[in-house]
């Protein structure tokens, strides 16, 4: 209570439940994680790359531990570069959350590395140019040459 006598603890009309908030932000997070793959955060990125490193990479090559920090790190330069930021350069599950192979990189067998596959074309919709307009454009000149002609 304060000197006027009224009691300022007064009960919040609005207030919601904490299971509430924390189920709509669980909610949000798990939508905000079907994202296609640029729209994914640069962090969430490297998370997807690390899992599939240790999933996919290490069974397929069978990578050594000094080969695996490599490949991290080619592929975090990779990201740094904007190599990795176009869903064509990978193929990405929404639904699971998984890359299932990235296109743009190839395995040395003999240096035992990953490097950029230069071959890789990515299926860009390039337009088709705009067809010029038939109708024939009248100039300034020749129009008041007509209008004073006309007068």
């Amino acid at each position: 209570m304060i000197t006027t006598g009224q009691n300022i603890d007064s009960p919040v009309k609005n207030e919601t439940n904490v299971d509430i908030l924390n189920d709509f932000l669980d909610q949000e997070m798990n939508e905000n994680k079907k994202q296609s793959w640029n729209k994914l955060s640069k962090t969430d990125k490297l998370i997807k790359i690390n899992e599939y490193i240790q999933t996919i990479l290490i069974e397929k090559y069978t990578l050594t531990q000094e080969e695996r920090q490599n490949v991290y790190k080619y592929m975090l330069t990779l990201l740094d570069r904007k190599k990795l930021s176009k869903n064509s350069e990978l193929d990405y599950d929404e639904n699971t959350g998984m890359i299932n192979h990235i296109n743009i990189i190839t395995f040395n067998q003999q240096t035992r590395k990953f490097t950029l596959n230069k071959d890789f074309k990515t299926n860009s919709k390039k337009k088709q140019p705009v067809p010029k307009s038939k109708t024939a454009k009248k100039v300034k000149g020749e129009l008041n040459k007509i209008e004073n002609g006309i007068k």
